[in-house]
């Protein structure tokens, strides 16, 4: 009764007063802290922030445009009908930078405009079984509501992650998230250490270091040159099968549920349909799309798959669709996105990274790609990112018989779209950089690099200091033709850099390099998590409050979704990091958020104690253990 009661007193009494005078939302860079509007003074905001949008990305549609576009015709001469309306929008606000950012509901299903409150189904008569019920809650959803966007780009998103893991060289430098930045670090760090100082196992070559971020990457795109250009490159099969099947799992037993659970997940796969191997049953009863699921335990596959076929030119019709013509409701007034993409779309992340990768291979000079001073023989640019290292290097016997890392052969790293004497010129550079070996003065090693990308955060590392110099250059000079912008507030170095006119850039003090959350030590190559963006937060921004009934059972989710990205290879792996690393990144995991939520979890939720006594012994081993190095993150 006292629980229903104070329910009752917060939403229906507090939260409405609050919500008459005060627009209620969060903050970026302020995690969960909420911050309180009054509404005049949001409303004039909002009013600036959409005057502004009409003159750099939006334009003002009339009611009949709107019409046109959401009317769901045929789609650029395609037998496909646009499901979708307009997407609502939500405006964040940005303290520290100023200003507001759009961020596009691309989820949300419409309501169709036929229907009236009379379809929905608590007007229909009660179904005899749970199964009915539901069967006829989707139909009635499907009459009332559109479907969303991003449900009308799923096969395009599975289309272009198959091109993604079947080409990546297409997506260049791109990485998303910690395991592909493993997969890239590790072969490299092991190359460059292996051509250093043998005295000390732990340092290579010196290296040269850069970080750049790009000025609103998604806002900055130019529609024809994505999409006129760039996708086609991307989608080179004619036709495409999507097949969607269900993977059936059991839980693991708890305190609270003894017995295991199962649990139903449904997957898409696409592949060319050219690629009939992949879609027929292989000599281990399965098809291919199906084999990276059998090593899973205590899971069973249901292949009674549905396949979609798709063909290329629906495909781009579909991305054209949502790019070109991503219209969203402010106000009751519609405005179409004429440059950039939008953020909410499942298709942002690959679009973005397709993107910028194309402009990599034909406006970054092969110094950069290839890292070393004797790429400046080659005179035209490469096809295709040459130094990404996500493979382990070749190697190759110099005349003392040792062995030194050679840059990739030009003849692989040359794109469909080089051209035979961009490929030639790559050979050549390749060639003459293997063979320096050890001219520039660095042991046994030849001048390599590592570049990758975050979205729009580049780290660029080198060996050579004019490739270095050459990449920080060409990038801040700014490239018009994709849209390409630099922050120079947030470009990093290792060394001193003279941009012209009177501007120098200043290397960042320290051991270490920032990038991504992550501290990469410029000596040795060892990675730490990065801390610093904590300090000055307090922990009850970082915690939201959830209503549940199994209190022990959501600690031990939330526990286990902020332990598991910081346990990552990426900071625990020996091959990368040394002993004492290691300890010190697990120390500053644990520790320090032990000490800091050890008393709310005790006056909180005690009965969690009883669920996970081993907790108890966590906390108390770490608080008194003396921590092996300083934890301060610089």
């Amino acid at each position: 009764m006292l629980e229903r009661w104070v329910h009752w007193l917060y939403k229906g009494l507090i939260c409405p007063v609050l919500k008459t005078a005060f627009y209620i939302t969060d903050a970026e860079g302020f995690r969960n802290r909420v911050f309180y509007y009054r509404k005049p003074v949001w409303a004039e905001v909002r009013r600036l922030q959409v005057r502004g949008l009409c003159r750099r990305q939006f334009d003002r549609l009339t009611d009949a445009e709107a019409a046109i576009i959401l009317s769901g015709t045929a789609l650029h001469g395609t037998s496909l009908d646009r499901g979708y309306g307009a997407a609502s929008v939500r405006f964040v606000p940005r303290p520290r930078k100023g200003g507001l950012r759009i961020i596009a509901n691309l989820a949300r299903k419409t309501r169709r405009a036929d229907t009236s409150a009379r379809s929905s189904h608590l007007w229909q008569p009660r179904a005899a079984s749970g199964g009915e019920r539901a069967r006829r809650r989707e139909q009635q959803v499907a009459r009332t509501y559109r479907a969303s966007a991003n449900d009308d780009a799923t096969n395009a998103f599975h289309v272009l992650k198959y091109e993604r893991s079947a080409r990546p060289q297409t997506f260049g430098s791109s990485v998303y998230g910690q395991h592909e930045v493993f997969q890239r670090l590790l072969p490299f760090v092991t190359a460059w250490r292996r051509g250093g100082d043998h005295e000390d196992p732990w340092r290579g070559a010196p290296l040269y270091w850069a970080t750049m971020d790009l000025h609103h990457c998604y806002d900055t795109i130019p529609h024809d040159k994505l999409l006129d250009v760039v996708l086609p490159l991307a989608i080179p099969h004619e036709s495409y099968l999507v097949a969607r099947f269900a993977r059936v799992s059991a839980s693991q037993p708890t305190v609270e549920r003894p017995q295991p659970q199962l649990r139903t997940r449904w997957h898409r796969q696409a592949h060319p349909l050219a690629d009939a191997a992949a879609l027929t049953q292989s000599a281990r009863g399965a098809p291919t799309y199906l084999r990276s699921y059998l090593h899973r335990p205590h899971t069973v596959l249901l292949d009674q798959a549905t396949h979609t076929l798709i063909k290329r030119e629906d495909l781009l019709a579909m991305v054209r669709e949502q790019v070109a013509n991503n219209v969203i409701e402010v106000g009751g007034a519609f405005f179409r996105q004429s440059v950039g993409i939008p953020q909410g779309s499942v298709l942002s992340n690959l679009l973005c990274g397709l993107f910028y990768a194309h402009m990599e291979r034909h406006c970054l000079s092969p110094p950069v790609l290839l890292g070393g001073a004797a790429g400046w023989a080659g005179g035209a640019k490469l096809g295709r990112h040459a130094a990404s290292c996500a493979r382990p290097p070749k190697k190759s016997r110099g005349a003392g018989g040792s062995s030194a890392v050679v840059p990739p052969s030009a003849a692989a790293a040359a794109g469909e779209e080089a051209g035979p004497a961009a490929a030639a010129a790559a050979a050549a550079a390749a060639a003459a950089a293997a063979a320096a070996g050890g001219a520039s003065g660095h042991g046994s090693g030849a001048p390599c690099a590592l570049m990758m990308r975050m979205i729009d955060d580049f780290l660029y590392v080198s060996t050579e200091k004019p490739a270095v110099v050459a990449f920080v250059r060409q990038l801040n000079a700014g490239v018009p033709e994709y849209g390409c912008v630099v922050s120079e507030k947030k470009t990093t170095t290792s060394c001193a850099l003279d941009l012209g006119g009177g501007r120098i850039l200043r290397p960042v003090p320290g051991p270490f390099t920032a990038w991504c959350g992550l501290l990469l030590n410029r000596s040795t190559f060892e990675v730490q998590g990065d801390y610093s963006r904590y300090l000055g937060e307090e922990i009850r921004d970082s915690l939201t409050v959830e209503t549940v009934s199994a209190v022990g059972a959501t600690f031990r989710r939330r526990v286990y979704s902020f332990l598991r990205p910081k346990c990552h290879g990426l900071l625990l792996d020996g091959r990368i990091n040394s002993l004492r690393t290691v300890r010190l990144n697990i120390y500053q995991v644990l520790a320090p958020q032990m000490r800091l939520l050890a008393p709310q979890i005790i006056l909180l939720a005690p009965q969690m104690l009883l669920l996970a006594p081993q907790t108890l012994l966590l906390m108390e081993g770490f608080t008194r253990c003396a921590p092996c190095d300083s934890i301060s993150t610089r």
